[in-house]
């Protein structure tokens, strides 16, 4: 039951769109999670971002995923932060900023879905 939150300083005409349906298939395809119960939510931002403390002179992003503990191994880990990042520069172009994708890694029990914990949906133990 993944979340992803992708919160962006600007957003270019159509790149929504784009970034939700591509995150949501990155996270199948990399991830092995289930689309239909994968969101995301893209987040134009209306504040200002800065970077070593001027303007960022571009688009800038920053990626929230959570995902249950111990579901994915690192090398899953490695190839999805690189493909966001790509993923990233198709959809907004020329960054202005580095990109900050993070995965959060949430224990079963603390993970909820429609009323349930990930680990008693999942038959795990606490």
């Amino acid at each position: 039951m993944p979340y992803v939150q992708i919160r962006l300083s600007s957003a270019p005409a159509g790149s929504l769109e784009l970034l939700g349906r591509e995150a949501t298939r990155l996270m199948a395809q990399v991830m092995g999670k289930r689309r239909e119960v994968t969101v995301v939510e893209v987040v134009p931002s209306a504040g200002a971002w800065f970077v070593a403390g001027e303007p960022a002179t571009g688009p800038s992003a920053y990626v929230d995923i959570k995902i249950t503990r111990g579901t994915n191994d690192e090398t899953q880990k490695s190839r999805l932060l690189a493909d966001f990042q790509a993923l990233l520069e198709t959809a907004l172009g020329a960054l202005g900023a580095p990109a900050y994708v993070v995965i959060h890694e949430v224990p079963g029990s603390d993970w909820g879905y429609a009323g349930r914990s990930q680990a008693s949906r999942q038959g795990a133990r606490l």
